[in-house]
């Protein structure tokens, strides 16, 4: 999943509360190899959240034994600018709707435009339209 879904509603975007505090790793300066730990809002991280968790299965899964010489097919929700380097993208929950259908083309060339080329939808939508209530028709 790569983004906490811990809500059964929208508002704060179905995760972690923005007001959250999180530690955050920031370098002190371009010289400075060492980081300072710091506690920040969720909000501020929430894309790092996602990039390092891609990061960390790609290198977890390059150390295996067993995976040698294997190429890793690693899929997430969300990210950060590098991400195509260890993981595809796929855009998150969509709607059944014919707009979200609309996004969903937008999505896909745009990503494709940054870099992400394995990147992908839910075609046919994950829920329902909520003013309406019912599926996108054929």
């Amino acid at each position: 999943m790569t983004t906490p879904a811990i809500r059964d509603r929208y508002g704060d975007m179905k995760s972690f509360p923005f007001r959250l505090l999180v530690t955050s790793s920031a370098f002190k300066g371009p010289n400075d190899e060492r980081s300072v730990t710091t506690l920040t809002p969720f909000v501020k991280e929430w894309n790092m959240y996602s990039y390092n968790l891609h990061k960390a299965t790609y290198k977890g899964l390059n150390n295996l034994a067993s995976r040698q010489n294997k190429r890793n097919f690693i899929i997430g929700r969300g990210s950060f600018t590098g991400s195509h380097r260890f993981s595809g993208l796929w855009t998150g929950d969509n709607s059944s709707t014919w707009d979200f259908l609309r996004i969903n083309v937008s999505q896909a060339l745009s990503l494709g435009l940054c870099g992400v080329i394995i990147n992908g939808q839910d075609i046919g939508g994950f829920e329902q339209d909520k003013d309406d209530e019912r599926w996108a028709n054929p």
